[in-house]
């Protein structure tokens, strides 16, 4: 048996019932021969699948994404299928334990795969935010972290040292014609302190936002 026929039938067996015997890492042929689950195996068994299950026939498939078990061996891979402008048209993910091989699968327009979804969802980290980026995390009940870094040795020889806190608030602290720009944090040694982020002996600031 060829390859393409081995790959219809697959792609066939799981479009129409979903059901079977489970295909192996490394799936065989009728013939013996070993074929790798590669990942240029996984685009073209994605491919018959997005055409035969859901009438894809002119999307194209993004590169098969490997997933991994807790132990570190390949369980299969989540592959997305597009149009020529790069706009997810569904996904499908492919499961070495599962009967049938795919595992789960969406042929909803601008809905991406569980990675992407998990991805998509992670906390931003941006390099030297401005306080404006708090302040709007802050106005909208959602949590941020500030990493401010000092030199706590010389010009010559820099010590760089940093600590990460938990963003609560923000205000403008006014003596006289001096203002300092401040945001409220919990530092770890206390319950809230103000500092000043328009201090100009920070090394470096960063921010995650969630």
């Amino acid at each position: 048996m060829d390859r393409r026929t081995f790959i219809r039938l697959v792609a066939g067996s799981a479009a129409c019932s979903f059901v079977g015997g489970a295909v192996p890492a490394g799936a065989e042929e009728l013939d013996d021969n070993f074929t790798p689950f590669s990942p240029e195996l996984a685009a073209e068994m994605a491919s018959a699948f997005f055409e035969g299950a859901g009438g894809l026939s002119s999307c194209a498939c993004s590169e098969p994404i490997p997933l991994f078990d807790s132990s570190g061996q390949l369980q299969g891979y989540e592959v997305t299928a597009t149009d020529y402008s790069d706009c997810p048209l569904g996904y499908v993910v492919f499961d070495v334990r599962c009967p049938g091989i795919v595992s789960r699968f969406s042929f909803a327009e601008g809905k991406p795969g569980p990675y992407e979804q998990i991805v998509g969802n992670l906390p931003v980290r941006v390099v030297s935010p401005s306080l404006q980026k708090f302040k709007n995390q802050v106005d909208a009940l959602r949590q941020s972290v500030v990493m401010l870094a000092i030199n706590e040795g010389t010009a010559s020889a820099p010590k760089r040292a940093g600590h990460a806190m938990a963003v609560s608030g923000y205000g403008r602290i006014t003596r006289g014609l001096t203002s300092l720009n401040c945001i409220v944090v919990h530092d770890g040694w206390s319950d809230e302190a103000f500092i000043n982020y328009d201090f100009q002996g920070f090394m470096d600031k960063n921010g995650v936002f969630m």
